[in-house]
């Protein structure tokens, strides 16, 4: 995930389109995942389905804030700006 949003965030004008509430997910994501891993290792399994139910809620934030950030970027260029 952290490969994937480094080369998303590499292209310059995209942080603009992206928003604050995009990087929000993409932090609250990370950080499960940083917290599943961590709860794994302490040899922790009973909060695993909780945080992944956490994951998958992240992912599909970010999923629905890169789609509405190409649809800003769509009416943005077809409106002459």
């Amino acid at each position: 995930m952290n490969l994937s949003l480094k080369e998303l965030y590499s292209t310059p004008m995209i942080v603009l389109y992206l928003g604050p509430k995009f990087v929000y997910d993409a932090n609250f994501t990370s950080k499960t995942y940083q917290e599943l891993f961590q709860h794994i290792n302490d040899a922790g399994k009973h909060k695993v389905r909780s945080y992944l139910s956490g994951i998958q809620k992240g992912i599909n934030l970010m999923i629905y804030d890169l789609m509405q950030a190409q649809q800003n970027m769509q009416q943005n260029t077809s409106g002459g700006g």
